[in-house]
């Protein structure tokens, strides 16, 4: 019993990994294909609109 509830844990954490990866990095790329669109629109440092420090902060963001 301690086996199967160890393995269990094991792949509880393995697919947990996994899952916290793939939507880690279905956000950083849907956070790089916003900028184009940012910067089309209206650049923020531009139009005199400070830049949040949220966007700065994420990574793949080269400003």
């Amino acid at each position: 019993m301690r086996i199967i509830l160890a393995s269990l844990a094991v792949l509880v954490v393995f697919v947990g990994t996994v899952a916290g990866g793939y939507f880690y990095i279905n956000r950083v790329a849907a956070g790089i294909g916003r900028v184009p669109v940012m910067f089309a629109q209206a650049p923020a440092h531009a139009a005199g609109r400070p830049v949040p420090d949220a966007a700065r902060s994420q990574p793949g963001h080269q400003r």
